[in-house]
Protein backbone atom coordinates (compact mmCIF):
# COMPACT_ATOMS: atom_id res chain seq x y z
CA UNK A 1 0.00 0.00 0.00
CA UNK A 2 2.94 2.38 0.46
CA UNK A 3 3.27 5.48 2.58
CA UNK A 4 0.14 7.59 3.06
CA UNK A 5 -0.09 11.08 4.53
CA UNK A 6 -3.39 12.56 5.70
CA UNK A 7 -3.75 16.32 6.13
CA UNK A 8 -6.97 17.63 7.60
CA UNK A 9 -8.69 20.92 8.25
CA UNK A 10 -6.34 23.38 6.56
CA UNK A 11 -8.68 26.37 7.09
CA UNK A 12 -6.35 28.63 5.12
CA UNK A 13 -3.15 27.62 6.91
CA UNK A 14 -0.04 26.73 4.92
CA UNK A 15 1.31 24.08 7.32
CA UNK A 16 0.66 21.52 4.57
CA UNK A 17 3.82 22.74 2.76
CA UNK A 18 6.06 21.59 5.60
CA UNK A 19 4.20 18.30 5.91
CA UNK A 20 4.59 17.44 2.21
CA UNK A 21 8.22 18.62 2.19
CA UNK A 22 8.99 16.25 5.07
CA UNK A 23 7.18 13.39 3.30
CA UNK A 24 8.32 13.65 -0.32
CA UNK A 25 8.48 9.85 -0.47
CA UNK A 26 4.75 9.46 0.28
CA UNK A 27 2.81 7.49 -2.32
CA UNK A 28 -0.51 9.10 -1.39
CA UNK A 29 -1.24 12.47 0.15
CA UNK A 30 -4.87 12.96 1.15
CA UNK A 31 -6.14 16.43 2.04
CA UNK A 32 -9.19 15.67 4.19
CA UNK A 33 -10.99 18.93 3.41
CA UNK A 34 -11.91 22.22 5.06
CA UNK A 35 -9.73 24.53 2.99
CA UNK A 36 -11.68 27.65 4.04
CA UNK A 37 -13.45 29.42 6.93
CA UNK A 38 -10.55 30.53 9.10
CA UNK A 39 -11.38 33.00 11.84
CA UNK A 40 -7.98 34.71 11.68
CA UNK A 41 -6.62 34.29 8.13
CA UNK A 42 -7.93 36.74 5.51
CA UNK A 43 -10.16 35.22 2.83
CA UNK A 44 -7.79 36.18 0.00
CA UNK A 45 -4.94 34.35 1.75
CA UNK A 46 -7.17 31.29 2.21
CA UNK A 47 -8.04 31.37 -1.48
CA UNK A 48 -4.40 31.65 -2.55
CA UNK A 49 -3.52 28.75 -0.26
CA UNK A 50 -6.27 26.57 -1.76
CA UNK A 51 -5.07 27.44 -5.27
CA UNK A 52 -1.54 26.40 -4.30
CA UNK A 53 -2.86 23.07 -3.03
CA UNK A 54 -4.55 22.43 -6.39
CA UNK A 55 -1.32 23.37 -8.20
CA UNK A 56 0.60 20.99 -5.93
CA UNK A 57 -1.82 18.21 -6.89
CA UNK A 58 -1.37 18.94 -10.61
CA UNK A 59 2.45 18.92 -10.38
CA UNK A 60 2.63 15.87 -8.16
CA UNK A 61 0.46 13.82 -10.47
CA UNK A 62 2.91 14.21 -13.34
CA UNK A 63 4.45 11.19 -11.61
CA UNK A 64 1.72 8.49 -11.86
CA UNK A 65 2.98 6.65 -8.77
CA UNK A 66 2.49 9.71 -6.56
CA UNK A 67 -1.15 10.61 -5.89
CA UNK A 68 -2.77 13.60 -4.22
CA UNK A 69 -6.43 13.50 -3.28
CA UNK A 70 -8.45 16.59 -2.41
CA UNK A 71 -11.52 15.73 -0.38
CA UNK A 72 -14.45 18.01 0.39
CA UNK A 73 -15.25 19.03 3.96
CA UNK A 74 -18.24 20.73 5.53
CA UNK A 75 -16.43 24.09 5.31
CA UNK A 76 -16.06 23.64 1.54
CA UNK A 77 -19.32 22.20 0.29
CA UNK A 78 -21.33 25.31 1.16
CA UNK A 79 -19.22 27.29 -1.33
CA UNK A 80 -20.25 25.10 -4.23
CA UNK A 81 -22.95 26.29 -6.58
CA UNK A 82 -26.34 24.73 -6.12
CA UNK A 83 -25.78 23.70 -2.51
CA UNK A 84 -28.64 24.53 -0.17
CA UNK A 85 -28.15 25.95 3.30
CA UNK A 86 -25.19 28.24 2.67
CA UNK A 87 -23.82 30.05 5.68
CA UNK A 88 -24.80 27.54 8.33
CA UNK A 89 -21.26 26.44 9.16
CA UNK A 90 -19.18 28.43 11.64
CA UNK A 91 -16.74 30.81 10.03
CA UNK A 92 -18.72 31.09 6.78
CA UNK A 93 -17.24 33.99 4.81
CA UNK A 94 -20.03 35.86 3.07
CA UNK A 95 -17.54 38.42 1.75
CA UNK A 96 -15.59 35.66 -0.10
CA UNK A 97 -18.50 33.41 -1.04
CA UNK A 98 -18.43 34.26 -4.76
CA UNK A 99 -14.64 33.93 -5.04
CA UNK A 100 -14.70 30.56 -3.27
CA UNK A 101 -17.58 29.39 -5.51
CA UNK A 102 -15.59 30.39 -8.58
CA UNK A 103 -12.55 28.52 -7.23
CA UNK A 104 -14.57 25.31 -6.89
CA UNK A 105 -16.21 25.82 -10.30
CA UNK A 106 -12.81 26.14 -11.95
CA UNK A 107 -11.30 23.19 -10.07
CA UNK A 108 -14.21 20.81 -9.52
CA UNK A 109 -12.50 17.94 -11.34
CA UNK A 110 -9.79 17.86 -8.67
CA UNK A 111 -12.11 17.39 -5.69
CA UNK A 112 -14.03 14.37 -4.45
CA UNK A 113 -15.94 13.29 -1.36
CA UNK A 114 -13.92 10.20 -0.56
CA UNK A 115 -11.09 7.96 -1.68
CA UNK A 116 -10.37 4.33 -0.91
CA UNK A 117 -6.72 3.45 -0.42
CA UNK A 118 -6.31 -0.25 0.22
CA UNK A 119 -9.02 -1.19 2.69
CA UNK A 120 -9.27 2.35 4.12
CA UNK A 121 -12.08 4.68 3.06
CA UNK A 122 -11.05 8.30 3.62
CA UNK A 123 -13.69 11.00 4.08
CA UNK A 124 -13.91 14.26 5.96
CA UNK A 125 -16.42 13.07 8.54
CA UNK A 126 -17.08 9.41 7.87
CA UNK A 127 -19.83 7.40 6.19
CA UNK A 128 -22.29 5.37 8.21
CA UNK A 129 -24.00 2.18 7.12
CA UNK A 130 -27.32 3.93 7.82
CA UNK A 131 -26.43 6.69 5.34
CA UNK A 132 -25.54 4.10 2.70
CA UNK A 133 -28.83 2.29 3.23
CA UNK A 134 -30.87 5.52 3.24
CA UNK A 135 -29.29 6.67 -0.04
CA UNK A 136 -29.90 3.34 -1.75
CA UNK A 137 -26.39 1.91 -1.80
CA UNK A 138 -27.51 -1.26 -0.08
CA UNK A 139 -30.72 -2.64 -1.46
CA UNK A 140 -30.34 -6.21 -0.20
CA UNK A 141 -29.30 -7.90 3.03
CA UNK A 142 -25.67 -8.31 1.97
CA UNK A 143 -23.02 -5.68 2.60
CA UNK A 144 -21.04 -4.62 -0.47
CA UNK A 145 -18.11 -2.39 0.42
CA UNK A 146 -16.33 -2.74 -2.93
CA UNK A 147 -17.92 0.24 -4.67
CA UNK A 148 -18.59 2.64 -1.78
CA UNK A 149 -16.03 5.15 -3.07
CA UNK A 150 -17.59 5.29 -6.53
CA UNK A 151 -21.12 5.47 -5.09
CA UNK A 152 -20.33 8.37 -2.72
CA UNK A 153 -18.41 10.35 -5.34
CA UNK A 154 -21.20 9.86 -7.89
CA UNK A 155 -23.80 10.86 -5.32
CA UNK A 156 -21.85 14.06 -4.64
CA UNK A 157 -21.53 14.75 -8.37
CA UNK A 158 -25.14 14.09 -9.33
CA UNK A 159 -27.04 14.86 -6.08
CA UNK A 160 -24.79 17.11 -3.99
CA UNK A 161 -27.47 18.15 -1.54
Amino acid sequence: MGKNIYIGDIHGRDVWRQIVAENEDADNIVFIGDYFDSFDIPGVVQLNNAQEIVEFKKKRELNPSKKVYLLIGNHDIHYMRGIKGKGRTSGFQFNMMHQFEEFFDENKEYFQMCVQIGNRLCTHAGISERFLKDTGHWSHDYEDYDCVEEFINDLFHFKPN
